[in-house]
C-alpha cells in the first residue's frame, strides 16, 4: 500500500497519460521523443552488448550456409588426354536401386585414381500392355500394364588396362541386385603390331605380342591358308 501522497500523485499522473513510443528518424537511431527519466528501452540494452560483446549487434552479418548438395556430389579424377578406355551401361527398374549402384561405382573409380564421366542419364524406356478384364460384351472394361526401364552410363578415360579391369571386377562381385550391367573395353595397340604380330608367328615369341593375340592371328592365318 502507498502511503506518500507524493508518490500516489505521481503514480495517478503516470497512469492517466498515454504511453509513449519512440520514434525514429531515418538517418539517425535517437528518439524523436524523450521518454520519462528512469525509462530504458531496447537501445539502451543494444548498446550495452555492443560494449560487453565488441560488435555491433544491428550489423547485419551474412551467414554462408553450407550446401545441401555438396556431401552428395560424387567426387570425380579430371580426364588429362580424353582417351576413353571403357564404357559401362547400365539398366534397371528400380530407380533407387540404380542410382545407389552408379554413384558407388564412380566413388570407386575415383578412389583407383580413374577419370570418371560421372552418371550420365539416358532416356528412360517406357513398355505399356493393355489387358482385358473381361470377355465378350465387356471387352470395354481394360487394364493396362507399364514397365519403366531406367538407364545410365559411365565412361572411364585416361587409364591402365589392368586397372580398369580390376575395377570391373570389383564391381561386378559387389553388383546390387536388380541391376543390370554391360561393359566395352577400348584396347589400343601400337602402329608395329603388323609387324610384331609376323615376328610373334616365325619365332612363337610373345614378348611382344599378347597371348590371345598370337592365338586369334594363328586362327586367322590358318582359316587363310585353307582359303
Amino acid at each position: 500500500m502507498i502511503r506518500s501522497a507524493a508518490a500516489r500523485g505521481f503514480l495517478a499522473r503516470t497512469l492517466a497519460k498515454p504511453a509513449l513510443v519512440p520514434t525514429y528518424a531515418a538517418s539517425t537511431s535517437k528518439p524523436l521523443m524523450r521518454l520519462p527519466s528512469g525509462t530504458r528501452f531496447a537501445t539502451t540494452y543494444t548498446k550495452m552488448l555492443d560494449k560487453v560483446l565488441g560488435i555491433n549487434v544491428h550489423e547485419k552479418t551474412k551467414v554462408l550456409l553450407e550446401d545441401p548438395n555438396a556431401r552428395l556430389r560424387v567426387p570425380k579424377q579430371p580426364p588429362t588426354h580424353g582417351i576413353p578406355m571403357c564404357r559401362v551401361a547400365f539398366h534397371s527398374f528400380q530407380l533407387h536401386r540404380m542410382d545407389f549402384f552408379t554413384k558407388w561405382c564412380c566413388k570407386a573409380a575415383f578412389h583407383m585414381k580413374m577419370p570418371c564421366s560421372g552418371v550420365i542419364f539416358m532416356p528412360r524406356k517406357i513398355r505399356r500392355w493393355t489387358v482385358l478384364k473381361s470377355p465378350f460384351v465387356h471387352k470395354s472394361s481394360q487394364e493396362v500394364f507399364e514397365r519403366r526401364t531406367y538407364k545410365r552410363v559411365v565412361y572411364i578415360y585416361d587409364s591402365n588396362p589392368e586397372v580398369v579391369q580390376k575395377w570391373l571386377d570389383y564391381i561386378g562381385q559387389n553388383a546390387v541386385a536388380g541391376v543390370g550391367m554391360k561393359y566395352w573395353l577400348n584396347e589400343y595397340e601400337p602402329l608395329d603390331i603388323g609387324e610384331r604380330i609376323k615376328r610373334a608367328l616365325k619365332t612363337g615369341d610373345t614378348k611382344d605380342v599378347d597371348a590371345v593375340t598370337l592365338k586369334q592371328a594363328r586362327h586367322v592365318k590358318r582359316f587363310t591358308v585353307q582359303g
